[in-house]
C-alpha cells in the first residue's frame, strides 16, 4: 500500500509539469501568417482583370490588362506591356509604387522581399516601395531565394550550398 500511494503522488506532479510544459510550448510559439488581402478575378473573356477581397468584395475599380498577383500585406504585382512586373499598393492601385520593373518579385511576407531584374540575374532585396536595398549578399553567388519567414530567407548558391540571409541582406 505504501508503494501505491507514493506512485500516485509522483504521477500528479508529473502530469502537472507536462500540462504546464505543453501550455507554454503551444502559447509561446507565435507564428504570424501573411495577410492575403485580395485575389485577382477575370472581368471579361478579353483578359480584363480586377481584384476582390477574400470575402468576395470589390477592392478596386481599377481594371488591369494583365492578371494581377494575389495581394499580400497590401502589395501586389501586375505585368506591364513589356512583360516586366510592377509593384502596386492596394490602397493606390492606379499607379505603380516606383518606376522600377522586375522579371520576378516575391510576396511581401515581411517588410522586404526578393526580386530579379532579368532572368538569371542576381536576386535583389527590395522594400515595400519597390526600392532596392543595398545588401552584402553579392559575394554568395545566389541561385535561388525563398520568401522571408521570421526575418530570414533560405538561399541556395550556384555551388549547391544552402544558407539564410536576414532582412538586411546579411
Amino acid at each position: 500500500k505504501t508503494l501505491r500511494r507514493n506512485r500516485g503522488k509522483q504521477k500528479t506532479p508529473s502530469i502537472i509539469c507536462l500540462l504546464l510544459f505543453l501550455t507554454f510550448a503551444l502559447c509561446g510559439c507565435q507564428h504570424t501568417t501573411p495577410q492575403v488581402d485580395g485575389l485577382p478575378y477575370q472581368i471579361s473573356k478579353e483578359g480584363r482583370w480586377g481584384i476582390i477581397s477574400v470575402e468576395g468584395k470589390l477592392l478596386t475599380d481599377t481594371i488591369f490588362l494583365a492578371q494581377p498577383s494575389a495581394v499580400v500585406n497590401g502589395r501586389f504585382t501586375v505585368s506591364d506591356s513589356t512583360g516586366q512586373l510592377q509593384l502596386f499598393d492596394i490602397s493606390q492601385p492606379e499607379k505603380p509604387l516606383s518606376a522600377n520593373t522586375y522579371y520576378r518579385i516575391g510576396h511581401f511576407f515581411a517588410p522586404v522581399t526578393w526580386a530579379q531584374s532579368t532572368p538569371g540575374s542576381t536576386p535583389l532585396l527590395i522594400n515595400k516601395q519597390g526600392c532596392i536595398i543595398p545588401s552584402q549578399h553579392s559575394h554568395y553567388d545566389i541561385a535561388r531565394v525563398h520568401n522571408f519567414r521570421e526575418g530570414r530567407a533560405l538561399i541556395v548558391t550556384q555551388q549547391g550550398k544552402y544558407g539564410y540571409l536576414n532582412e538586411k541582406g546579411q
